[in-house]
């Protein structure tokens, strides 16, 4: 890897996309494998932000900082608004039940995380949890940070390594269901993996300049593999031993050795690199907000307005629906980014370099 590596990671974008279609399916109740890669690509978002916020923006201090948070919140809540009004809009015009008013007001500023309430962190627009915990990783940036600056870096993995067992602990100890469902979107538990990105790309900008691509390009299959086997693992665990294992601790470790590998490869891709650097993959990637935040949506409008006509021909459509709402999605999701996203960026970008 080079000191002249560039700043997009091509086979990253990708996983975004393969992650963020992996979730939309499993909400349409695509089992089992789905449930697990969506476990996994939700913890690889956090450490994969943390990753390339630390790669993009090392060492911002004062003013510098502060444009930074500005400009995520620029990226954020923009989005979130547009998609919140679109399903909140749709889903009254159809007259469904399900909203939850009194949450509309936390779900807009998105702090609905920090409200320990079913009701209220699982509202509305549902995947925005996301984005109330990833916003409050970006404001803890600057500090964790400097945090890690001040430590060499074989004790920041070994803090990361040893903070692991009271959060697998603490996971794994949770019964009740909506304990669990709130420590799942709890912003501070994914602090820890955003931070973990974090330590990755210090990793990565340590050993860098000795890591030979051509060399070790198998490495990109050891991520790949950790994860089939633990997905593996975890689709037969209640048919061996009869209980089902909480698996949400168990990704951390495979999802940033995914991010570390594929950053050090980006110059000399392997086999897998080369594979995940395919156009439309790549494509699918950098819309993957918009594609996380119009997937309720999307599956709404094909079971109001699209399985109907087809169930009126005989076709039994609503079987079809993890299909047949892929067009609606991705489609929806090329508008919003297109005619939506890249504006208001710009706009935002003009006004902070202003």
């Amino acid at each position: 890897m080079t000191e002249r590596a560039s700043s997009h990671i091509a086979p990253l974008t990708s996983w975004r996309s393969i992650f963020v279609l992996c979730i939309a399916w499993f909400h349409c109740g695509v089992m089992p494998v789905c449930m697990q890669l969506t476990m996994a690509g939700v913890v690889c978002f956090f450490i994969m932000s943390g990753f390339l916020t630390c790669r993009a923006h090392r060492g911002l201090q004062g003013r510098g900082l502060g444009r930074f948070l500005v400009s995520r919140a620029l990226r954020l809540y923009p989005a979130h608004w547009l998609s919140l009004a679109l399903f909140t809009a749709f889903t009254v015009a159809v007259h469904e039940k399900g909203l939850y008013w009194p949450a509309l007001l936390p779900n807009a500023l998105l702090v609905q995380c920090f409200i320990p309430v079913r009701d209220y962190f699982f509202s509305f627009n549902v995947p925005s949890w996301f984005l109330s915990s990833l916003l409050t990783c970006y404001l803890c940036y600057g500090l964790l940070y400097r945090g890690l600056k001040a430590m060499p870096l074989k004790w920041q993995l070994a803090t990361a390594a040893a903070l692991m067992v009271p959060y697998a602990i603490a996971m794994g100890s949770i019964e009740s269901k909506s304990e669990l469902a709130w420590a799942y979107v709890c912003p501070l538990l994914r602090v820890y993996e955003f931070a973990l990105g974090m330590v990755a790309c210090n990793v990565c900008h340590a050993v860098g300049h000795r890591w030979d691509a051509r060399r070790w390009h198998w490495a990109e299959w050891v991520p790949v593999g950790l994860t089939a086997l633990l997905t593996a693992i975890d689709v037969c665990w209640p048919q061996l031993l009869g209980a089902r294992y909480d698996q949400s601790i168990i990704w951390e470790i495979p999802m940033a050795l995914l991010v570390l590998v594929h950053a050090l490869n980006n110059d000399n891709p392997g086999p897998v690199g080369r594979a995940l650097s395919w156009r439309p993959l790549v494509w699918l990637g950098s819309m993957s907000l918009e594609l996380f935040l119009l997937q309720g949506l999307a599956g709404r409008l094909y079971n109001y307005l699209v399985a109907p006509v087809l169930g009126h021909y005989g076709i039994e459509a609503y079987a079809m629906v993890p299909v047949g709402m892929l067009p609606l999605l991705v489609g929806g999701a090329w508008l919003m980014h297109r005619y939506f996203t890249r504006p208001v960026q710009a706009w935002a970008a003009a006004k902070l370099q202003g």
